[in-house]
């Protein structure tokens, strides 16, 4: 059970998930609020449509399409029948992967495309130098999104 929220974090968090990562607001309401859930004994299915005023079949929805995306996780206490959702901690190694392979991704499509322009002959000098600064960073950000992930798997 989650005793204690900041109010403002709580939307916060919800206009994050909303604005950033494309969530639904109830998949967003659901992820933010299981972000309080600092012990990771989790809250139980009714204690999530009691706490966020949704009904039972927008929660079920939302909650499995974030357990799908692993986002959030199911625990089966031994000791109780009932299912418990927590937020998924190891979350960030998952979404580190995925951010180093859409950079990778962006890098090599951004590197065919200024190669192309300059067989072509067909790119001012300008263009060309914003294109390497922008392939800078795209490769600089890899190595930096990879060192961080290396940080976080040693722990």
């Amino acid at each position: 059970m989650i005793d204690t929220i900041d109010q403002k974090l709580l939307q916060d968090l919800i206009n994050m998930y909303i604005k950033y990562a494309g969530f639904s607001p109830i998949a967003a309401k659901i992820c933010a609020y299981l972000k309080f859930d600092f012990s990771g004994e989790g809250v139980t299915f009714d204690q999530l449509i009691e706490a966020l005023g949704v009904s039972k079949g927008s929660v079920s929805l939302n909650l499995r399409q974030l357990i799908d995306k692993e986002i959030i996780v199911e625990i089966k206490k031994f000791d109780n029948r009932k299912t418990y959702y927590t937020y998924n901690h190891n979350y960030i190694l998952l979404w580190f992967e995925e951010m180093i392979k859409k950079l990778e991704y962006m890098s090599d499509i951004s590197n065919r495309i200024t190669e192309m322009a300059q067989i072509e002959g067909k790119i001012d000098e300008r263009t060309l130098h914003i294109k390497r600064i922008h392939q800078s960073f795209l490769e600089e950000s890899i190595i930096r999104f990879k060192r961080t992930l290396t940080k976080i798997e040693q722990i």
